[in-house]
């Protein structure tokens, strides 16, 4: 064999090793993932089966998790009353997920088949073949320890995608998206505070995930405001604070605003106006709203039926489940404005 030949074969060979190479590295790398890192000692170093096995070493994070709607996903009987699907599979990919990063790759939802009542759980997100997932790697001895595995996809907002894709692709196009605001931030408030008991003090987040069954949370993603104006009553409803669509979900969630009239002498004048925002259905394909865009605003204008009164004015939402008073929570009970209407 010639100088020519036996050096196009090696050079042959050289690139086929670099593909091969390449190949592997980036089936492990997934298509625009991070690549999970930890040194061979920690990698699979303790094979857990149960989300339980986490309450050991993270009292407080599982306590945290029993409360928030995570765990209830599969057993709140609102989910049950509203869906009335759970012998569909799609609600089993959400409600009693498999851990996302199954396959090591990219967030991926698959139902799990035993223990659906621990809902989102702990191995949902946390939990890989390579090992427990964590946003750093953590060099630790401990027999018993998770020895987590660096992965930085944990750490974004990529993850809450797989089962809320509505609110965050409605949120990538708003100006918290562009100012780095995500779901973390206004859903996992961010605390110093130890990961084991007696533990170095270390920058965390709440495992609650303040949401919509948090009132007082709700009350935080919008302004509301109405003003007396001669040709009649301005509503104004505006989703400032919320990052997405406000009420979030498709479907499920009904808000309103009702305004009541009074004459000089207190006494109602007609009935109840109802402004009806958003409407609620349990079926996903019956419903007709006006979802408010995320940085917008929605407005109504009540004309005055007398002369001169007061108006009262409240803003309610409702998880729209069987019992509509039994879910129905008042956002707005201001106390009644005065108004005059234009001669």
């Amino acid at each position: 064999m010639d100088k020519l030949t036996r050096f196009a074969a090696f050079t042959l060979l050289g690139l086929l090793a670099a593909f091969v190479a390449y190949v592997f590295w980036d089936s492990g790398r997934g298509a625009g993932t991070s690549q999970i890192s930890g040194s061979p000692s920690q990698i699979n170093s303790f094979a857990f089966k149960s989300h339980t096995e986490c309450r050991e070493c993270h009292p407080q994070y599982y306590e945290e998790w029993q409360r928030s709607f995570h765990a209830q996903a599969w057993t709140d009987p609102w989910v049950k009353q509203s869906w009335a699907c759970y012998a569909d599979q799609d609600c089993k990919n959400c409600h009693a997920p498999m851990p996302v990063m199954l396959n090591g790759r990219k967030p991926t939802l698959a139902p799990r088949t035993d223990d659906l009542e621990s809902g989102v759980n702990c191995l949902t997100c946390h939990m890989s073949p390579q090992g427990v997932m964590a946003p750093e790697e953590r060099q630790i001895t401990m027999a018993k320890s998770c020895a987590p595995v660096k992965n930085d996809l944990i750490a974004t907002d990529a993850m809450c995608w797989e089962c809320h894709p509505n609110q965050y692709d409605d949120w990538r196009g708003t100006s918290f998206y562009k100012k780095g605001q995500g779901c973390k931030s206004c859903h996992m408030d961010q605390m110093d505070r130890p990961l084991v008991p007696n533990g170095p003090t270390r920058k965390t987040r709440v495992h609650f995930w303040k949401g919509a069954h948090t009132f007082t949370f709700i009350k935080t993603a919008y302004d509301f405001k109405f003003v007396p104006t001669p040709k009649g009553l301005e509503v104004t409803l505006m989703n400032t604070k919320s990052g997405h669509f406000f009420p979030a979900e498709r479907h499920n969630r009904a808000l309103w605003v009702e305004v009541f009239f009074y004459d000089d002498k207190g006494a109602q004048v007609g009935d109840m106006v109802k402004w009806t925002i958003r409407e609620g259905s349990n079926l996903p394909r019956n419903v007709r709203s006006l979802d408010i865009k995320p940085d917008a605003q929605v407005s109504n204008l009540f004309p005055y039926p007398v002369a001169s009164g007061k108006a009262k004015v409240t803003l309610k939402f409702d998880y729209f489940y069987a019992d509509e008073d039994e879910y129905t929570r008042i956002l707005e009970d201001p106390a009644p404005v005065a108004f005059k209407k234009a001669e």
